[in-house]
């Protein structure tokens, strides 16, 4: 008897035998080929602090760029120059009295405010966005920033110094802080803008150069084109005219020489109104700012 011709054994297009897919219920397929390693490139140097040190498990220093802490040296040694500019304008003189001393203070707090409000700005500015809360970040820039100028600014009610009325200390501390917490929203508020657009250049710049028109340009204004008048009243101390405007205009008008009324330094009441308004609009620029940090996780999830 004979038997018919074996057939071949039917297989897919990969050359696999319909039986070797029946046993064991997979089909056995060619091992792939090892994924050639990419040889390692040349490897990077880790970045160094200005003591000369690398970070500890990271590559660079990122995770601290941003923090106050640098900052807060060259904060201390500002105000050293500012101190030291007071000490060499009174140092050729040879009897020093409140009367030689106030003039060297006005101008160390001069100096003091404007590094507060327009160095402060624009070394935020130039550095990479802090990590996480914008606002939370400015805001411990302020507990920075303020104690070394109270300490700079209290000693000028003693009388071995610029002997001003201790009223008038602390109106100037009150209008500092009070214009440094609007000026810390509004730098959080730059900030936010700068990570949301990728930290431009132009828009770094831009954001420095309205900080310091916000602090230089009234009082520049109003030195050049008004003239001021006479008190209406010349016991009580008026708010010279633009001193709302810049905090660098209120605390020159706060500290400004009263001689002509008998009197070192002197506030009225209306220096009083105008720091109020100031902690108004701070503390409601602080509560809106609080309140778009708390809705941002809440609108993401």
């Amino acid at each position: 008897m004979s038997h018919p011709p074996e057939q071949p054994e039917p297989t897919d297009h990969d050359g696999v035998s319909e039986a070797a897919k029946s046993v064991g219920g997979t089909p056995t397929t060619p091992d792939p080929e090892p994924a050639p390693h990419p040889e390692p490139g040349p490897e990077r140097e880790p970045e160094l602090d200005v003591f000369g040190r690398a970070p500890k498990g990271r590559p660079d220093w990122t995770h601290r760029k941003g923090e106050p802490r640098t900052f807060a040296l060259f904060w201390m040694i500002y105000l050293m120059g500012a101190s030291l500019l007071m000490v060499a304008t009174i140092a050729a003189v040879q009897s020093i009295s409140p009367g030689v001393v106030r003039p060297a203070a006005r101008a160390m707090l001069t100096t003091a405010t404007i590094g507060l409000f327009v160095l402060w700005p624009m070394v935020r500015l130039s550095q990479k966005p802090p990590e996480g809360s914008k606002l939370g970040a400015v805001f411990a820039d302020l507990l920075v920033l303020l104690p070394p100028l109270a300490a700079l600014t209290l000693p000028q009610a003693l009388d071995v110094l610029a002997d001003w009325p201790i009223a008038v200390v602390a109106a100037v501390l009150a209008a500092t802080a009070g214009w440094a917490v609007l000026f810390a929203c509004l730098l959080a508020l730059a900030l936010r803008t700068l990570h949301h657009q990728g930290g431009d250049s132009w828009h770094r710049v831009l954001w420095t150069i309205l900080f310091t028109l916000l602090v230089l340009a009234p009082p520049v204004y109003h030195t050049l084109a008004v003239t001021p008048g006479p008190s209406p009243n010349p016991v009580v101390a008026v708010p010279g005219p633009g001193s709302w405007m810049s905090p660098l205009s209120l605390v020159s008008d706060m500290i400004a020489d009263r001689s002509a009324m008998g009197r070192s330094a002197v506030i009225g009441p209306g220096h009083w109104v105008l720091i109020m308004r100031v902690w108004a609009v701070a503390l409601a620029a602080t509560a809106a700012g609080l309140a778009a940090t708390l809705a941002r996780p809440a609108r993401g999830a």
